[in-house]
């Protein structure tokens, strides 16, 4: 058996992150910072711009991102550049969980699940929901309660349909409602958690 082979480095808990990476030419490479408007992030992608990296932070508040490249484009002789991406998926068969923001102990609800169908036929969806921390009364056919399992929904190529339940909050405390919607080879959930007052 081998004895494990320590491994040592000239830094300690009070080195900053340009001493770590000075002397270390980082031209060419790229390096993402989570959390890089704020904290250690700040200084860590500072310390990598001055080594020559190409850094991208990756921040919550995008004010607060474009402050902080442009101050470490200024402190480090760097070029700031600001790029911005959308990226739309869709799934075939998609659900949308719709819930009221909150509720109250005693209030009765409506929970919707909106199908979509991105496909160029028409699907057959069973939707279902299971909740916790509430009772499901049952589901909306034309406007009517009703109770058991609903039907399955004929949803259009390329449209909608939307599925309705009635829930009750009997107590306070926290309530989840999960969607799911199948279709023959498809299927999509959502999950929603909420806390009744």
């Amino acid at each position: 058996m081998t004895s494990p082979t320590r491994i040592t480095t000239p830094f300690t808990w009070e080195s900053t992150a340009a001493q770590v990476v000075e002397g270390i030419d980082l031209t060419g490479r790229r390096a993402v910072v989570t959390g890089g408007a704020s904290g250690i992030g700040i200084e860590t992608a500072r310390a990598l711009a001055g080594a020559g990296a190409e850094v991208t932070l990756a921040v919550r508040d995008t004010a607060a991102g474009e402050r902080t490249a442009r101050d470490i484009a200024a402190t480090t002789g760097s070029e700031f550049g600001e790029g911005r991406t959308n990226t739309v998926t869709r799934l075939p068969l998609m659900v949308r969980l719709q819930t009221p923001r909150f509720l109250v102990a005693g209030d009765q609800a409506t929970i919707s699940a909106s199908l979509d169908n991105n496909t160029s036929a028409p699907l057959t969806v069973t939707p279902t929901l299971a909740v916790e921390g509430v009772e499901l009364l049952g589901w909306y056919h034309s406007g009517i309660l009703q109770t058991g399992p609903p039907a399955a929904v004929e949803v259009p190529a390329g449209g909608g349909a939307r599925v309705d339940w009635a829930v009750r909050a009997p107590k306070p405390g926290p309530a989840k409602f999960t969607v799911t919607a199948r279709s023959p080879g498809l299927a999509d959930a959502m999950q929603r958690e909420l806390t009744v007052a």
